[in-house]
């Protein structure tokens, strides 16, 4: 048994607390890591779920983490059909 579950306020996803090592389910929305920046981890959006990032989310073309624009490269990131976040994403890819 994992404890409780946690399910994020923007995608079906949801995790035992035990599992992502918190103790107790926190007050109003929470978005899971799948909605959040893998370099800052704060998500896109507000306790109502709307988006208020003024930078938009990148998504790796292997692995599916998501990026704000401006915490890689410093917000210049190539607008390729395929981006990805590490060499070995990529190497895997192809």
């Amino acid at each position: 048994d994992g404890g409780d579950l946690i399910c994020c306020d923007k995608c079906p996803s949801t995790f035992h607390t035990f599992c992502l090592q918190i103790e107790t389910i926190p007050d109003g929305n929470w978005y899971c890591p799948n909605c959040c920046c893998a370099v800052c981890g704060s998500s896109q959006y507000d306790d109502r779920g709307e988006s208020t990032c003024k930078s938009s989310f990148r998504f790796c073309g292997q692995c599916e983490h998501k990026y704000h624009v401006l915490c890689v490269h410093g917000g210049v990131m190539a607008m390729s059909a395929h981006w990805f976040c590490r060499p070995v994403c990529g190497k895997i890819f192809t």
